[in-house]
């Protein structure tokens, strides 16, 4: 991805990463575009990532196949 679309694509996350913490409760910046995403929140037994790589299982795999 060109660096800015890059820059642009992760504008949009963060925005979607802010509102998924503040409705999850966790603590956040007053407004989206000063947020600073950690690369894990963790909320009960929700857990929210930013910017990590998501391995699939073999069963992720078998339920995409069907």
């Amino acid at each position: 991805m060109p660096p800015f679309d890059l820059m642009r694509h992760d504008k949009v996350c963060t925005h979607l990463h802010y509102s998924i913490c503040k409705a999850l409760g966790t603590e956040t910046a007053d407004k989206w575009y000063t947020h600073m995403p950690k690369p894990v929140y963790e909320e009960g037994d929700v857990t929210v990532l930013w910017n990590q790589a998501v391995h699939e299982t073999d069963k992720l795999q078998q339920i995409g196949q069907i």
